[in-house]
């Protein structure tokens, strides 16, 4: 089925949650280049995931499922 965007998006904030807890110590800037790599992952699912949703579309509701076009 392919790459399941929600791994880079479990990897990424990891990496962010990391970049800030450094920020919290002072150990960077909170514009810093570490900071900005961190955020790319994050960049890169939220784009993934809307090109996801126009590709595959949404799954049809179960409620709405059955219901017919009215004229």
């Amino acid at each position: 089925m392919g790459q399941d965007p929600k791994r880079l998006g479990v990897g990424g904030a990891q990496l962010l949650f990391a970049a800030n807890f450094a920020t919290l110590f002072r150990h960077n800037e909170q514009s810093s280049g570490i900071t900005m790599l961190a955020m790319l992952p994050i960049a890169a699912w939220e784009l993934s995931v809307g090109t996801w949703m126009l590709v595959k579309g949404f799954k049809p509701s179960p409620v709405t499922a059955n219901l017919t076009k009215v004229d």
